[in-house]
């Protein structure tokens, strides 16, 4: 087992203690003691012990009741009944009340001890596989448990819930970290494709010089390095649903292409002639609204006509704020079981401080924040704990550099306060992309995930202003 597998060890007796406890450690696993039962609840709370061997007989109480005691704490954690007074009630009542199995003193051998601690351990990792599979499976279904339930939310749910059973193309239109993937995963578990693929495609992650082979696929000898033939997302996804995340960022051309693979159901990979039909689902996202895009002519206008035959708004989170507390309550006990943490919740001014603060990373920020402030905190959360959500590395007022205050001549012909405000943009605009991009180590993705703007308008500035060269 790994040396942090932690094995709590509980009998008056102090040989007793110390043999199990250098058997055990002897075998890799990390040991915590104690002679009675108040100090092993002590031990139970603050080491947060993986497994348990108990004795019946104990100072101030019965081994049993402490069995009882630890399954109502931790209902997961094996628990080990070990007597030299052996009774087939007591074996009984220890294996009623969850004992995981029962040892008689003095033990046939060492390794009586050691495969039914392992075996105990095996089991329990088991059910917390499980668990975790069967949380995931309804975590995709049972979207109103991850979104919240506010009255944005049954709206949203409504909606997945009308054209969930369709095979319409449908456009989820929400701010970055508002939950478009959740809702597309949503929509396909609830849909009779439901049993065949989901493949998400992030279309402003992907080199523009790529974007045709991932999603058709290529042929052997297609370009340099395409040294076998590969299938495309489309063909993946075929039976399926394909989802297209932040496609506003596809360039035009691509788009073309894509809107007649979706008319057709069929596409040609990239160095081949043969026409693959293909059996598809598309759900697309962005975070800026379509008619915008089209209306500036970044998206063709023919292709957002065929997309949307039904079209989703997420709100944001401030949005919904009755979902807040929620939210928090859910990622704290996540965040708890993952770190085997016991933080009870907010303090009163930090309910204040995360009600009040307007989470423009939507969820996924607020999700961030309560992960980290668990992380921190003892007991409960306070305000120090979620210094995150008061900086959020954006600059206060007065925090200009010197080489962007204000410059203008006003009593000079050209003067228009028009052009001051542009010129002050872009040197404040071209000063925070500046640090981002120094504090991103020079990644334009994770730069841009930073900023809450898409790749393409991170290139595209970057280009303006010489940067990230």
């Amino acid at each position: 087992m790994a040396d942090t597998t932690k094995v709590l060890v509980v009998d008056d007796v102090a040989d007793m203690r110390w043999n199990l406890c250098k058997v055990l450690q002897r075998a890799g696993y990390v040991t915590v003691e104690a002679d009675d039962v108040g100090p092993a609840l002590e031990m139970l709370d603050d080491e947060q012990p993986d497994a348990a061997i108990l004795d019946v007989q104990l100072p101030s109480g019965s081994g049993i009741e402490l069995l009882r005691s630890i399954k109502e704490k931790r209902p997961d954690i094996p628990v080990i009944i070990v007597t030299g007074y052996a009774t087939i009630s007591v074996a009984v009542e220890a294996m009623k009340y969850g004992a995981y199995h029962f040892l008689e003193k003095p033990f046939k051998s060492i390794d009586q001890v050691l495969v039914t601690i392992e075996r105990a351990l095996q089991e329990s990792q088991l059910k917390a596989e499980v668990q975790r599979l069967r949380t995931q499976l309804g975590a995709v279904t049972d979207l109103g448990a991850l979104m919240g339930h506010s009255e944005q939310i049954k709206r949203v749910l409504e909606q997945v819930s009308s054209v969930a059973q369709t095979d319409f193309t449908v456009v989820l239109c929400g701010e970055t970290g508002a939950g478009k993937e959740l809702v597309a995963r949503a929509i396909h578990a609830h849909s009779p494709r439901k049993d065949k693929e989901f493949i998400a495609v992030d279309c402003g992650s992907i080199p523009e010089a790529l974007i045709e082979s991932e999603l058709f696929g290529h042929e052997k000898g297609a370009f340099t390095g395409a040294d076998r033939m590969k299938e495309g997302y489309f063909e993946v996804a075929s039976g399926g649903t394909l989802f297209l995340d932040e496609i506003g960022n596809l360039p035009v051309a691509m788009q073309a292409k894509l809107l007649r693979a979706i008319e057709t159901r069929s596409i040609r990979r990239l160095g081949g002639k043969e026409v693959v039909k293909v059996d598809i689902r598309i759900i697309a996202a962005g975070n800026q609204r379509f008619e915008d895009l089209v209306d500036s002519g970044e998206f063709r206008q023919d292709l957002y006509y065929r997309l949307t035959e039904f079209q989703i708004e997420i709100p944001p989170l401030r949005h919904r704020k009755e979902d807040i507390i929620y939210l928090t309550k859910r990622f704290i006990d996540e965040t708890n079981g993952e770190l085997k943490k016991s933080i009870r919740g907010l303090s009163p001014d930090s309910l204040t401080e995360i009600e009040s603060y307007d989470w423009p990373g939507n969820v996924r920020e607020l999700r961030n924040v309560v992960r980290r402030a668990v992380l921190l905190a003892e007991g409960l959360i306070e305000p120090e704990h979620l210094s995150g959500i008061r900086t959020g590395g954006m600059m206060e007022d007065g925090d200009l550099p010197d080489g962007l205050k204000l410059e203008y001549d006003a009593e000079s012909e050209e003067f228009s306060l028009k052009a001051v405000v542009k010129g002050i943009v872009e040197k404040v605009e071209r000063h925070i992309m500046e640090d981002v991009l120094s504090r991103s180590g020079g990644n334009k993705s994770k730069a841009a995930r930073i900023l809450q703007i898409d790749y393409k308008t991170m290139h595209y500035k970057l280009k303006e202003y010489g940067l990230g060269k």
